[in-house]
């Protein structure tokens, strides 16, 4: 109970209560709570989180920020695997190995995207959809000529050996 001026006032809450037991009919527009005027037990008054979305600047901002330190790890990256590289141009197992391993890549980012557009085919506007088989188009041209280039070096390959093994079955 609070005191103003030596006249004693009931919280809105409780007033509410006391216009509900003394009449029967009673308007939906009183039985609603003010959230504001809500006390807790601890009387305090609840407030709502104070939450407001970033401006569109901030975000675009945060996402070049993003795209900035994955763009610098990528770089501390290769410079790392320029010495692996180097050590390995030669190795034929070592070759074999990166293709495959990129084709493994590229057939996993397309069964993502022909995924999300499986999923999103009644959501999303036709040119979004334009867009995703775009993608797909792209890497299956990559997937095109890294099987090519796969099939030439192992012919390649096999040639250099079966060079080699021609002198040393001859003697």
């Amino acid at each position: 109970m609070l005191l103003v001026m030596g006249v004693e006032e009931e919280p809105p809450v409780q007033r509410q209560i006391d216009a509900i037991r003394a009449f029967r009919n009673v308007s939906d527009d009183l039985l609603l709570v003010d959230l504001n005027t809500f006390v807790t037990e601890h009387r305090r008054v609840l407030e709502k989180p104070k939450y407001f979305d970033p401006s569109v600047k901030e975000t675009k901002i945060k996402t070049l920020d993003l795209m900035k330190q994955a763009i610098y790890g990528t770089q501390i990256r290769l410079r790392d695997l320029d010495g692996v590289m180097e050590r390995y141009k030669d190795n034929q197992a070592f070759q074999m190995a990166f293709l495959f391993y990129r084709l493994d890549q590229l057939i996993v980012d397309m069964r993502r995207i022909y995924t999300l557009a499986l999923n999103k085919r009644l959501l999303k506007p036709m040119y979004q959809h334009i867009i995703w088989y775009e993608h797909l188009a792209r890497k299956h041209v990559d997937v095109l000529y890294l099987v090519q280039f796969v099939i030439d070096t192992h012919e390649r390959v096999m040639k250099n050996i079966n060079f080699v093994i021609q002198p040393m079955t001859s003697q």
